[in-house]
């Protein structure tokens, strides 16, 4: 039987969530009652989304999940394995700074404007200090506090960072930015191809800022097909306690590993409210 902190049995009986509730609301606002609240309303009291689909075909982490299934019209849909190749955690997060809650899009264009320049491609060895997963976020958080020094705004998406930001605008630009579904079992997989496919014309490597409020994560995208995901959120359900990184051989796997850190929601129907909760933004940048 799962045990709950007292901060989850405090936000239940604030909210009148139910437990698994409140320890979703809570991982995403690193632990912080009030905020947890905070966003709980913000978000219209969506509850926490499941790891699985409706079906139940794709949890995040669990190399299991590979193989087949058949979909609604009984074709064979086959299934990526989320594992990445390599995981490469760092001690802390975005938490861990004061004005980190809410700076997680900024750091992902951090991230994006770092990993971009790398003369090889991004891999485990670039993390191999995990100091460097530490100074994405410190260096985003302060890019954060400049571009809000007079009227903070939380939860921002990529295109306000980069209005905002000339740090970022002087280096890149955004190329296209689409709004895609969480729903499905192919979800980001679409415009994870696309992106490698931009990627490969231009012959450099891109990264996508994935935004799915109120939380965003930054995938780079290599032109020989690699992909990394940067992730400035720890992730206490998948053993994760700090920010990390890890990669992917195909866009498939890496989609399987965000559908699991961004589960759709489910029973809503197909009505508008369906739609924003498991709706998400998918920038991508590329250096000048």
């Amino acid at each position: 039987m799962a045990s709950f902190s007292d901060e989850c049995l405090n936000f239940a009986s604030m909210t009148g969530a139910s437990l698994e509730t409140a320890n979703y609301y809570l991982e995403a606002s690193g632990g912080v009652v009030e905020s947890a609240v905070s966003l709980f309303f913000e978000m219209g009291g969506a509850p926490a989304p499941s790891a699985f689909d409706d079906d139940g075909d794709d949890a995040a982490l669990d190399p299991s999940s590979q193989g087949s299934s058949k979909d609604a019209e009984g074709n064979e849909v086959v299934h990526a394995s989320p594992t990445p190749t390599f995981t490469v955690q760092a001690p802390t997060s975005q938490f861990d700074l004061p004005e980190g809650r809410s700076a997680c899009t900024t750091i992902a264009c951090e991230a994006a404007f770092r990993m971009t320049a790398e003369k090889e491609a991004v891999s485990a060895a670039t993390f191999e200090d995990v100091s460097v997963i530490v100074s994405y976020i410190a260096d985003g958080v302060a890019e954060y506090k400049t571009i809000n020094a007079n009227a903070p705004v939380e939860h921002m998406g990529c295109g306000e960072v980069m209005l905002m930001s000339a740090k970022y605008s002087k280096i890149m630009e955004q190329v296209v930015m689409v709004q895609g579904s969480t729903q499905g079992s192919k979800a980001f997989e679409e415009e994870l191809e696309n992106a490698l496919a931009g990627a490969q014309e231009d012959k450099a490597p891109v990264c996508a800022v994935i935004t799915k409020p109120p939380e965003s994560v930054v995938v780079y995208c290599h032109q020989s097909g690699v992909f990394v995901l940067f992730d400035s959120h720890p992730r206490q359900t998948l053993g994760i306690n700090g920010a990390y990184a890890c990669g992917f051989a195909t866009a498939a796997s890496c989609a399987a590993f965000l559908r699991g850190i961004f589960p759709a929601v489910s029973g809503l129907g197909d009505s508008m409210m369906a739609q924003m909760y498991n709706s998400f933004e998918f920038t991508v940048l590329r250096r000048l």
